[in-house]
């Protein structure tokens, strides 16, 4: 009995420690999972730091791209590592020229100014740009509305949150089993020669050649990459910054010297412009017209920046120049400033090798010559409008009629409701300017501008046959005819498109060729249009413009506000100006305020609307 109760203790005594040992094996299992989890979890903290280091230096980058002068490309991303510096000491991590997009590369950390950032397993980052957000070689045309065009597990976004590119921590190298949406692929790091991203990214972030999808997760097995999104809401806030950076510095000069000289008019100059009139608002990518209008009901006129052009930039630039063609929602159209009214006189004329003028005798045998004015039609040339106009020239029979001196006197329509510029010393083809005296233009009251320029050139014998009335001859005609001089006068040279509205000005081009002028708003008092002609322009208090938060309160002149992204949720183009701009701007009750996406009644959020004063009294 005493052996049998002696053999039970001893049983219990090993199942008590056979639990005590499971127990120990469970916990330190347990524990060693845990351990691991830890460490994995250790392991994405370290990758996100350097990530979100990484999509920091990026957002810095573009922003400072994008305030510097000269910058055509306002912007754009930065391409990846140029390959050619993978295994180059002193260049790894320089930016590549260009890229095709979308691309796939390394991060360009000297390029950005950082060190070379690597993941908890060594590895340099990977680097996605979107379709859209890089250079190609070609100028970008990126602004407020422009979208992200990658998707990340499937989603693409709407805008704020699309996608413009991925940094991507490639972990250690792994053997990439097939499954779906993975390829198998045995990872190798080779250290020279041309990187292939599918040696450190996986299943639909190692699609070669690359497209727009991208992911974040897959399975354990074949997937290890860690990816951090750089999406439009995050980096246009920095974009705009600079933007309305530049515009203040480089766009308003330019507009202020629109029509700020006497060459324009006696009554404007440099400190009493005129500001052209803005285009009604419309929507901004459908439907406007760009075209400026004198029919502002209220004061101050506003709407949309007037920036219709009529010629199509190319290099070389073509004479004559290539004429756009306009289309629904473009600032393009070339009849709409135009010539409306014309006339011609001959101011002297050499017969019989001496020189008259109206009202003198010729040849000294009684004939009289008296002063014709003949009015020019208005022609449409491909597209265009020019003057035609035709001078009657006294003449010998036989002999040349030369240096004719002749006037032209043009009107064109719509010039004040646009961006043009008057070119005093223009090229016409079939016409020889005579200065002086120096060609002259007036602003009229109505938008249109007059001017008058002088011409030289000859009418030969042969030349079409005009009546004796038509030269203004009366007298003892015997040996003498009348001839006629055609002059074709284009209005592009006189008037060409200004520089604001030239996608290819190596100075504001950037403005026109990224289309920042689909989310610009104007405002101008009316006294500083040429409603105020023909006195001098003016406003004083309150007819000028008043905007809260800026000083001296209540005498701007003009303005301008960079409309920004949308951050009401509604989808644009619109034809809603409150898509635009927030609060008070949208109603001409203008106000500056902190830009910022926090809610707060009292302090009047969201807000990013951008304002940059033109001009001031």
């Amino acid at each position: 009995m005493n052996r049998m109760r002696q053999s039970q203790r001893g049983a219990v005594l090993l199942v008590m420690l056979l639990i005590v040992a499971l127990g120990a094996s469970y916990f330190m299992v347990s524990r060693l999972q845990a351990m691991a989890i830890e460490a994995r979890a250790a392991d994405r903290a370290y990758n996100a730091a350097v990530l979100m280091r990484a999509k920091q230096a990026l957002i810095g980058y573009v922003a400072a791209q994008a305030v510097k002068a000269g910058e055509n490309n306002p912007g754009a991303l930065p391409c990846p590592e140029a390959a050619a510096y993978f295994d180059d000491t002193a260049n790894e991590g320089k930016v590549a020229s260009s890229c095709s997009l979308p691309k796939v590369g390394r991060l360009p950390w000297r390029t950005l100014g950082l060190d070379k950032l690597t993941d908890v397993s060594g590895e340099p980052l990977w680097y996605v740009v979107s379709p859209g957000w890089g250079y190609t070689g070609t100028n970008t045309s990126i602004n407020s509305d422009s979208k992200g065009q990658l998707t990340l597990d499937g989603i693409a976004g709407t805008d704020s949150d699309t996608i413009v590119a991925l940094i991507i921590a490639p972990g250690p190298a792994i053997n990439v089993t097939a499954a779906t949406g993975c390829t198998a692929w045995t990872q190798t790091r080779p250290t020279t020669g041309t990187p292939d991203w599918r040696n450190y990214l996986e299943c639909d972030n190692a699609t070669s050649p690359p497209d727009a999808a991208f992911v974040s997760k897959g399975p354990s097995s074949s997937f290890n990459d860690q990816v951090l999104a750089l999406t439009k809401g995050d980096i246009m806030p920095a974009i705009e910054a600079a933007i309305a950076n530049r515009i203040a510095r480089e766009i308003v000069p330019a507009l202020k010297s629109v029509y700020a000289s006497a060459a324009w008019a006696t009554n404007l100059s440099a400190a009493n412009p005129m500001y052209p009139y803005p285009a009604p608002f419309a929507n901004p990518g459908a439907t406007a017209s760009y075209q400026g209008s004198a029919s502002c009901a209220a004061n101050p006129c506003r709407g949309l920046f007037p920036v219709i052009f009529a010629n199509q930039p190319v290099d070389p630039p073509a004479n004559p120049p290539t004429l756009c063609t306009p289309a629904a929602g473009s600032p393009c159209d070339p009849m709409f400033v135009r010539w409306t009214s014309g006339t011609i006189e001959v101011k002297s004329v050499d017969v019989i090798g001496n020189t008259y003028v109206p009202g003198n005798n010729l040849a000294g045998i009684g004939l009289n010559w008296t002063v014709t004015v003949t009015n020019c039609a208005v022609s449409n040339v491909n597209g265009s409008t020019q003057l035609a106009c035709t001078a009657y020239v006294p003449g010998q029979s036989g002999a040349a009629s030369t240096n004719v001196i002749y006037e032209v006197k043009g009107t064109a329509l719509n010039v004040g409701m646009a961006l043009r510029r008057f070119e005093p010393a223009p090229t016409l083809a079939g016409v020889t300017l005579q200065t002086p005296p120096t060609p002259t233009v007036v602003m009229n009251s109505n938008g249109s501008a007059s001017t008058t320029f002088r011409g030289r050139t000859s009418a030969p014998t042969g030349s079409p046959a005009g009546t004796l009335a038509q030269c203004g001859l009366s007298g003892n005609t015997s040996g003498i005819d009348c001839r006629q001089a055609a002059i074709n006068v284009p209005l592009e040279p006189l008037f060409p498109d200004h520089p604001l509205a030239n996608l290819r000005d190596p100075t504001v081009g950037w403005f026109m060729r990224n289309e920042w002028y689909r989310v610009m708003y104007y405002a101008v008092a009316q006294g500083y249009t040429a409603t105020s002609l023909a006195t001098a322009p003016a406003c004083t208090p309150p007819n000028c413009i008043t905007v809260t938060n800026v000083t001296p309160l209540g005498f701007q002149r003009a303005i301008l506000i960079l409309a920004g992204r949308s951050i009401n949720g509604a989808t644009r183009p619109s034809a809603t100006l409150g898509d635009y701009l927030e609060f008070g701007n949208a109603t001409a009750a203008f106000e500056r305020q902190t830009v910022s996406r926090a809610v707060s009644a009292a302090l009047k959020r969201p807000f990013n609307d951008r304002v940059v004063v033109v001009d001031s009294n």
